[in-house]
């Protein structure tokens, strides 16, 4: 058959006899002569191979829907083989639904799809490989406007298979090129772009990449990713473990992530991470949560968020939890995060590039976390830091959040750097000029833990925040406060309606020359003042702490 331009149109070639399957791979031929692109009426279209663009098929622009909900691509068939979890490298190109492989400048748009074979198996969570969507080496790739759902595990999936990345991203680790030559260099996998799509209900999450330069998703809605009895996966946009991602035009804006069953917004692995604007509503677990397996990190921009949790939104027991068996509620399972950063999740990694990776946490909301006391649950923290990393020195600001309606919850901060080694400690950390709120605290609201046990040239500042718990004797300690080198905890304003039957505050050192400076807070409290003038600071293990300038009020909360 000739390729006239009327053969894009698969309805057309439908009319002429031809199955869904042949239809459209004829109109991917003749788009591809043509130089155009392949056009779907409205209807559904039952697919029984995949829909393929590749090499073979040069120039061809890619697919135009008659919308999400009128146009509909289903399919059906089996995956021939499991995922590999432990390398996250199965190459599950050939069963997918739609596959764009090694192709620049093909979008796909305004359709939708939807998987209708095996979705879960139980206690099984990453055995799923059927992707809705993969943009395999893809330049300037872009899918907006699709609806996905059903697959058991990625709605739409950018990633690549050349090695190109792999072969960049070993060079990075080993130190033979530098964080700059990293990212200007040019791969296939880049520029790629997810907008206005709808992807829900998908075994893994609703959108991923891996291996990506610049990959960018804007005003995307995914919820309901992952599987309600199973804590394992369940994200609404993630970067995939294992994987190199990076460039500094990458951005994720824009975003609705809510109720996936594991968290709204995460990165396994990226050396450049930057998102703005995101609406992260009543998923379980955590709402942002960052940390990197396998490279270094060197930058983190999370900025005007809005976060919240619906706390009866858990998961009360993993299928793989026999019923009547203890649970291990320090399992992220049974906990809660709102923003988790964690560098180097694994300490074992070792790279030879040394980045001091820049954090920036910075005007976002946390509201409506709350630990329900009829469901056995671990720590809710709002804000949870970790640095893991042996050499790195970052440089974390966390300033003008905005923490409050919440119920009962274990902290507003809870920053930890506790691994054998980890030289600079939590790093260059500033808290500050956060408003901070919750009904119960049953932990600590200020919780500062640096294990190292030498002095380097490193501050933690918690500085001008106003923190208010509102429940009568809630609190029995406002801050807990260990430090390697330098803690600077001033200006802040505390709001703890408890009976101060223990220290305040509490202050301990990870090496004797650490030094704690505890100045200019003032401490609002429904408690006797002499009670707590007696009793509010524990501080018989540093030479070094100067306390000096606080006070002391009482307040009356009804």
């Amino acid at each position: 058959m000739s390729c006239e331009i009327g053969y894009v149109k698969v309805d057309l070639l439908k009319a002429l006899g031809m199955s869904d399957s042949q239809a459209i791979k004829t109109a991917i031929e003749c788009a591809a002569a043509t130089k155009t692109f392949i056009e779907f009426g409205e209807g559904t279209y039952t697919l029984d191979e995949q829909i393929r663009m590749d090499e073979r098929h040069a120039g061809i622009r890619g697919i135009k829907g008659a919308g999400m909900g009128k146009t509909n691509i289903v399919y059906s068939w089996e995956q021939p083989e499991n995922w590999d979890a432990n390398t996250n490298k199965t190459d599950a190109r050939k069963w997918c639904g739609i596959i764009v492989d090694s192709l620049p400048d093909v979008t796909l748009e305004d359709f939708s799809i939807e998987y209708k074979g095996t979705f879960h198996w139980k206690g099984e969570t990453y055995r799923g490989s059927v992707m809705n969507i993969m943009m395999v080496d893809t330049t300037n790739g872009l899918v907006q406007r699709v609806e996905s759902k059903g697959s058991n595990r990625i709605g739409i999936f950018f990633t690549s298979h050349n090695g190109e990345v792999v072969a960049l991203g070993e060079q990075f680790k080993k130190g033979t090129i530098t964080l700059d030559q990293l990212r200007e260099a040019t791969i296939k996998a880049s520029g790629n772009r997810a907008i206005e799509c709808h992807s829900h209900h998908n075994r893994v999450a609703g959108i991923a990449y891996a291996w990506q330069k610049d990959f960018q998703a804007f005003n995307n809605y995914c919820h309901h990713n992952g599987h309600e009895a199973n804590g394992g996966t369940g994200y609404g946009i993630t970067a995939l473990s294992g994987s190199l991602n990076f460039g500094l035009n990458s951005m994720i804006k824009g975003n609705k992530l809510e109720r996936n069953y594991r968290k709204g917004l995460d990165s396994h692995d990226a050396v450049d991470f930057i998102a703005e604007e995101n609406n992260i509503l009543n998923n379980r677990l955590h709402g942002f949560a960052y940390e990197n397996r396998q490279y270094p990190v060197a930058y983190i921009r999370f900025v005007r968020n809005n976060i919240h949790f619906d706390g009866t939104f858990v998961l009360e027991r993993d299928e793989n939890v026999a019923e009547g068996a203890q649970l291990d509620l320090n399992m992220d399972y049974y906990r809660e995060s709102g923003i988790r950063i964690e560098i180097k999740q694994q300490p074992w990694q070792t790279w030879v590039t040394q980045v001091n990776p820049e954090v920036i946490i910075e005007d976002n909301t946390i509201e409506g976390m709350n630990k329900i006391d009829t469901i056995q649950r671990g720590s809710y923290w709002c804000i949870e830091y970790r640095n893991n990393d042996q050499e790195a020195k970052p440089v974390v600001k966390i300033r003008r959040n905005r923490i409050t309606g919440n119920g009962r919850l274990t902290s507003f901060l809870s920053a930890f750097a506790k691994a054998p080694v980890v030289k600079y400690g939590l790093g260059d950390f500033t808290f500050s000029d956060n408003e901070l709120g919750c009904e119960y605290c049953d932990g600590v609201p200020f919780y500062v833990e640096e294990n190292s046990n030498a002095a380097n040239d490193h501050s933690v500042i918690i500085e001008n925040n106003i923190a208010k718990v509102t429940s009568k004797n809630t609190v029995t300690k406002a801050t807990s406060l260990k430090a390697a080198d330098k803690l600077f905890f001033r200006n802040n304003q505390l709001h703890l309606p408890a009976d101060f039957g223990r220290p305040t505050s509490r202050f301990y050192v990870g090496n004797p020359a650490a030094q704690i400076s505890f100045t200019d807070n003032d401490i609002y409290t429904q408690s006797l003042i002499n009670q707590v003038r007696a009793n509010w600071l524990d501080n018989g293990v540093s030479a070094n702490t100067v306390i000096q300038r606080n006070r002391v009020l009482t307040i009356n909360y009804l």
